[in-house]
């Protein structure tokens, strides 16, 4: 019986590159997934955005699953197999805070976001490639899978020690902390997803470039880094073109050649 294999990709610095103006895959890494099929591979994405992050830029190819929000919401074949959101009383302390330093914050649901009107949070989801249709300036939902605050750089480590129960990072060209799960991972998730689908891990393989991912490159069994990484990371996989080359696209190519696929 043929064993059977999964494959994940990142988002960001792995597929695409917004800052860079590469804000989808090419159009051979589409065709690329669909080749991975057809050889029986299963194919995901694995990355801290929420679905309103990649419904615009992977419109075009039906994923078998969506590792999501660094492992906080896991879809597979359509089910949610892992949903959640942070901490409700966590989450309000935060507005409460924001509100009363006159912060703009904005807040990402699974499937949309509240934002406040004329700030810089909705230009830079725009940016990102948000799907700005799913945008609320009146109400939001309240369960938060990702909050961002918008505090000028020199101003941010004066309020994020009241940040402990988060993971924090930046977006420094727009002046955002950005607010996340602490107790998931994509290594997390990725073990919901093996569990379920009962695929060991010597059968599965998984680009990335972040230090986000550096769990889930110790836990695979084929892990490839682009050049574009940070140098510290490439202790962690054979080392893939960077994303203006189209590095996935050339790797995946050499993945199907070596097992004569």
């Amino acid at each position: 019986m043929k064993k059977k294999k999964l494959i994940l990709f990142d988002m960001d610095g792995t597929l695409i590159d917004w800052r860079q103006g590469i804000d989808k895959p090419t159009k051979q890494m589409f065709e690329a997934f669909q080749k991975l099929r057809e050889h029986g591979f299963l194919v995901m994405i694995a990355s801290g955005r929420l679905l309103p992050l990649i419904t615009v830029p992977l419109r075009g190819f039906e994923f078998d699953g969506y590792l999501l929000s660094d492992g906080a919401h896991v879809i597979l074949n359509g089910e949610e197999i892992i949903k959640e959101p942070l901490d409700h009383g966590d989450v309000e302390r935060t507005i409460s805070l924001a509100r009363s330093l006159t912060l703009e914050y904005g807040l990402l649901f699974k499937d949309g976001a509240y934002l406040q009107k004329d700030g810089v949070i909705a230009p830079f989801l725009k940016k990102a490639n948000f799907d700005m249709n799913k945008i609320n300036y009146e109400k939001y939902d309240d369960q938060v899978f990702k909050l961002y605050i918008h505090c000028q750089k020199k101003k941010q480590n004066e309020i994020i020690e009241q940040f402990g129960c988060f993971n924090l990072a930046f977006e420094d060209d727009y002046d955002l902390i950005e607010i996340r799960n602490k107790y998931h991972s994509k290594a997390s998730g990725l073990k919901a997803i093996l569990t379920r689908l009962e695929i060991e891990t010597e059968n599965t393989y998984f680009f990335g470039d972040g230090f986000n991912d550096v769990e889930i490159f110790n836990m695979v069994g084929h892990s490839y880094v682009m050049e574009n990484a940070a140098p510290e990371l490439y202790q962690y996989g054979p080392i893939c073109q960077p994303v203006e080359a189209d590095g996935a696209y050339l790797k995946v190519m050499e993945i199907l050649a070596e097992e004569n696929l």
